[in-house]
């Protein structure tokens, strides 16, 4: 009985911070669609899909820095909170050669 309850208690305090992390990511991807399809072709960038806390994106090399850069700036300022939101940015052919954007 008492694992029992302190899994309901695990899932009670985890629910909220969970919550709030997958509203946020939801904000994150409609700012981040409207900036897109106000600015640019989908020739040039391509919103492929959401992973946990990631945004998946096929951009055209040579405007990849300048896209990442302000989806970054979406994301971060999706939502005001008491601690910033801290977004790290990574591209490459794939998800095995991804390397930190600077």
């Amino acid at each position: 009985m008492p694992q029992i309850q302190a899994g309901a208690e695990r899932a009670a305090i985890n629910h909220p911070v969970q919550g709030t992390a997958a509203d946020l990511m939801k904000l994150a991807m409609i700012n981040t669609h409207a900036f897109v399809h106000k600015k640019y072709s989908s020739d040039d960038v391509r919103l492929l899909l959401q992973v946990h806390d990631e945004l998946v994106c096929e951009i055209k090399s040579d405007l990849v820095k300048q896209i990442a850069g302000e989806v970054k700036k979406i994301m971060e300022s999706v939502h005001e909170l008491a601690v910033p939101l801290v977004v790290d940015v990574k591209a490459g052919e794939n998800w095995q050669e991804t390397l930190p954007l600077t």
